[in-house]
Order: C-alpha cells, then structure tokens, then sequence
C-alpha cells in the first residue's frame, strides 16, 4: 500500500463525522447511508484501495452474486 493511500486510510479515524460524509460524497457520488461512524470508515477506507489500485475482477463479483443468489432463494 503506498504511503499516500495509507495516510488517507489513517486520517479518517480522526475526521468529524461531517468530513467523512463529505469523502463519501466525494468518493461515491451518492449521499452517505445513515450507519454509523464505523461502517463510514470501513466503507470509505475500501473506496479509498479500490480507487488506488483496481476492484475485485468481474469474474469474482459475477461469483459472489451468484453465490448470493444460492443463499437468498434467487431473491
């Protein structure tokens, strides 16, 4: 992980809770979700790796909704 990818990850524990919905809005271009403070975070600190260095390959998400799909009845 690059050091400036770190330090962004690192400085969202000591955000306001405003600032990290702004990242939120900057990041994902929708409003933030009404969790809490921690699942910003987690969210925002995904986002943050996703956009430095790629997502998981379509080839895994195509699995993982398949996979969902098992669990939940197709639902």
């Amino acid at each position: 992980m690059t050091d400036k990818v770190l330090a962004r990850i690192v400085a969202l524990k000591s955000m306001p809770i405003d600032q990290l919905k702004k990242t939120w809005r900057d990041l994902y271009s929708t409003e933030p979700p009404a969790y809490n403070r921690r699942f910003l975070e987690n969210r925002l600190a995904y986002r943050l790796q996703e956009l430095a260095y790629g997502g998981l390959p379509a080839a895994t998400v195509k699995r993982l909704e398949q996979l969902g799909e098992q669990l939940d009845g197709g639902k």
